[in-house]
């Protein structure tokens, strides 16, 4: 059933027997209708899903190459055969979790029968959960392995497949390469093995106990819990589920903190598979705040919380000086380091061997301010995954580092070791703690970014996509003839060095200059320019697009809004610099 389709007698031949092996009748219909001419399904039916970032993530629909109980059935069976070869579990459970996507309960469900049909214990959520959740389950419940229903912040048409491994984290080597290989063997529906229904000893639903040992575990996250429950009524919140998971815990773990001042986007915080006023529920994009930052400019509230649909991710909106100022995943980290280590060290209790760990295309305010308060910060990969892996490391590792606080520039955050991957919802309750701190001392969150500025230089992050219908190779491609051909300058300023995380070529082609290669392959160029100007690119592992980040720095300054200004307008002059430089073709 997996073979590629090469011609349209093969592709004829793999509609039918889609319907003939019943692998997800929902779609026989569509099917039937495009036998006389298969090429109407062609990427549907072409090739096979394959595994990306930690599991799948496509658009859900019939065919090999789509989200549908047959690519969950086969997904499932890889992973079940990799944990029998894991001999050191002999009695395996796998934590199941879904959020409100649509066909995310099936999709669990059916998750499960076949994890129940390999004699593997299952918990399966008993309604839709918070990523979190099923991370804090994982290690809770001491699984071999869990997985999360879930195409986090894409449009409505996506599901996805999420792992994690033992250690709460999201797969990365070697599980993720064994999970592959496995799922790759799996060539005919006669090799996936399911019980008849979910009502079946092995498949459990999650004890009540999880969800309470979670909410324990990060009532101990609060600074500052007295202050919280005694003044937390006075920072008025709106919050924004964006019809997803965030509103089965995140309204009340806030109402645990002391924050009762809570207005819901009503709108919003129905869980909705169709996200009706959202064209893409990603908290991350101010279109997708609208209606939240219309709510909180109307009621005067002091920040708006938005979560994504799984509710691993959360974005901050301030209401400065009467108008709504949202801040990007760069800032709010910068936030969230900085009052971290300055509560920490006021109580003098800044752990010696302490650790911060940030992704390398995230703000370069991350290293000076953990240095400034004598904490290593430590660069990852693009992805929190590699966040989880190194928590995981200190933790096995005699002598370890003490984790303080996770973040990417992907509104993703994580202040304590309760899970291995970004938590929207203890997160939700330390962002307002934060801005209850700073407003008892009548500021803003604004007004407390720009004092970090002041002091450690003023720092513009921004981002830029290419995309095409041409497909992701024809993107990677692009990339391959910039290795091949750099520039020597991008918008008249010299190009210092070019650093390439892939072939590991490159660094002397401009220059002698050289750098540390400290971090494992992957497809990524760095150009450092003239001016303390960098620009990092890379392929999105999820959808046909390159990314592109600017890393722009000014001198420490009291005039910041002058300073932003003037790093704004260098960075669209740079974004089109790159597009007519670098990607000239797309």
């Amino acid at each position: 059933m997996t073979a590629k389709c090469n011609n349209r007698t093969e592709l004829a031949k793999q509609l039918n027997l889609w319907i003939e092996e019943k692998l997800d009748p929902t779609y026989d219909e569509v099917i039937r209708a495009n036998l006389d001419s298969p090429e109407n399904l062609q990427d549907e039916f072409g090739g096979d899903i394959t595994f990306g970032t930690a599991g799948l993530r496509a658009i859900m629909g019939p065919g090999t190459n789509r989200i549908n109980n047959f690519t969950i059935r086969r997904a499932t069976q890889g992973l079940a055969n990799y944990i029998h070869k894991n001999k050191s579990v002999t009695k395996p459970v796998v934590a199941i979790g879904y959020d409100s996507r649509h066909h995310s309960k099936e999709f669990a469900e059916e998750t499960a029968r076949v994890l129940a049909g390999n004699d593997i214990d299952v918990l399966i959520s008993p309604e839709l959960c918070p990523t979190p959740l099923v991370s804090f389950a994982t290690r809770h419940k001491k699984c071999i392995a869990s997985v999360m229903i879930t195409a986090s912040h894409n449009p409505k048409e996506y599901n996805g497949y999420k792992v994690f491994w033992s250690d709460g984290a999201q797969v990365v080597p070697p599980q993720d390469k064994g999970v592959i290989d496995e799922v790759n063997k799996i060539t005919s529906v006669e090799d996936i093995h399911a019980v008849e229904s979910v009502n079946h000893p092995r498949i459990r639903p999650f004890p009540k106990e999880i969800k309470e040992a979670y909410t324990k575990a990060i009532s101990k996250l609060a600074h500052f819990p007295d202050v919280n429950r005694k003044e937390g009524k006075k920072l008025k919140i709106c919050y924004t589920a964006c019809n997803g998971a965030g509103i089965t815990m995140i309204p009340d773990a806030l109402k645990a903190w002391g924050f009762t001042n809570l207005n819901l986007v009503e709108e919003q915080c129905t869980p909705d598979g169709d996200f009706p006023t959202f064209e893409k529920p990603n908290p991350e994009l101010v279109p997708a705040l609208r209606i939240g930052i219309e709510q909180l400019e109307q009621n005067h509230s002091d920040i708006l919380l938005a979560s994504d649909p799984d509710s691993d991710r959360v974005s901050i909106t301030v209401n400065h000086k009467g108008a709504a100022r949202p801040l990007t995943g760069d800032e709010t980290m910068t936030l969230c380091l900085y009052y971290l280590l300055s509560v920490l060290k006021e109580r003098n209790q800044i752990p010696r061997n302490g650790g911060c760990i940030t992704t390398i295309v995230s703000t370069r305010a991350f290293a000076p301010i953990a240095d400034h308060f004598g904490i290593e910060s430590f660069d990852v990969l693009t992805g929190f995954k590699y966040i989880g892996e190194m928590m995981t490391k200190w933790e096995n590792e005699s002598g370890g580092k003490t984790f303080i606080f996770g973040g990417e520039e992907s509104i993703g955050y994580l202040n304590g070791t309760h899970v291995r991957d970004k938590d929207a919802v203890s997160m939700s309750c330390l962002l307002a703690e934060m801005a209850l701190y700073y407003k008892l001392k009548g500021m803003t969150l604004v007004d407390q970014l720009n004092a970090i500025y002041a002091e450690f230089g003023t720092f513009y992050d921004a981002k830029d996509l290419i995309a095409s219908d041409k497909g992701q190779k024809f993107l990677i491609d692009e990339m391959s003839k910039i290795r091949q051909n750099p520039p020597t300058t991008i918008n008249d300023r010299k190009v210092i060095v070019m650093e390439d995380y892939l072939t590991r070529e490159g660094q002397n082609r401009l220059t002698k200059a050289k750098w540390d290669l400290t971090l494992p392959k992957t497809n990524l160029l760095i150009f450092k320019i003239e001016g303390d100007i960098n620009i990092l690119i890379r392929p999105s592992g999820t959808e046909p697009e390159i990314k592109i980040y600017f890393q722009l720095k000014s001198e420490p300054t009291d005039q910041i809004e002058t300073a932003r200004h003037t790093l704004k307008q260098e960075v669209e002059s740079l974004k089109e610099a790159v597009r007519k430089t670098l990607f000239k073709n797309v």
